[in-house]
């Protein structure tokens, strides 16, 4: 069987936005380099937001692109780990992203072909 457009297509969502926290963390790290003085905890969220769930983000679009389930999975430990971390370090609840990745998770497991797709792959 095939992959089905829609995982194709999420995929290729999540290895881009994988790239932009990538180059957000880096871009950051470049631009609030004063700021990391007042605030030290801003080092530690932007490493964790950026350059550990950023990665974890990338390699799950790559493997649910080759049509592995383990992306799935690995996705919703990025998110859940980037969005406990940014709350208990900044104290802040990351509604925007959490809704986002929400609906992309909500699409891996709830659409009728990616559900298919994966239940006839085990």
């Amino acid at each position: 069987m095939d992959i089905p457009k829609s995982l194709r297509v999420v995929s290729i969502v999540l290895i881009v936005l994988g790239v932009i926290r990538l180059v957000a963390g880096a871009l950051g790290l470049i631009g609030l380099r004063g700021f990391f003085d007042e605030n030290p905890n801003l080092i530690t969220q932007v490493i964790i937001e950026n350059f550990i769930a950023g990665p974890l983000i990338l390699i799950s679009g790559l493997l649910l692109l080759k049509g592995k389930a383990l992306g799935r999975f690995l996705l919703i430990l990025a998110v859940a780990g980037s969005w406990i971390a940014s709350f208990v370090i900044s104290k802040e609840l990351g509604i925007g992203t959490l809704v986002i990745f929400g609906v992309l998770i909500a699409i891996l497991f709830l659409e009728d072909n990616i559900k298919l797709y994966f239940s006839n792959k085990d």
